[in-house]
């Protein structure tokens, strides 16, 4: 198992942001997920945190809302 991690996302406050990672052609897209160290934003949602594309080379996408600037940095775990 590895983690591959996309870029990070900077959200202006009151906007939503999108973000992928995607798993090289050789392994398989398993999960995925976001990490944030923000701890500065008052509130944020998660609107999707799914996968786009499956199999191999699959892509974990997240999309996030916040009501303050907010990063996030979304990741996929691939196999092998």
């Amino acid at each position: 198992m590895s983690v591959v991690t996309g870029e990070t996302v900077s959200l202006p406050a009151f906007l939503t942001g999108t973000g992928t990672a995607q798993c090289p052609a050789t392994s398989v897209l398993v999960s995925g997920g976001f990490t944030s160290n923000n701890t500065t934003a008052v509130s944020f949602d998660v609107y999707d945190d799914y996968p786009s594309t499956i199999g191999a080379g699959g892509v974990w996408t997240v999309e996030i809302g916040s009501s303050s600037e907010f990063k996030f940095t979304p990741y996929a775990l691939c196999s092998p």
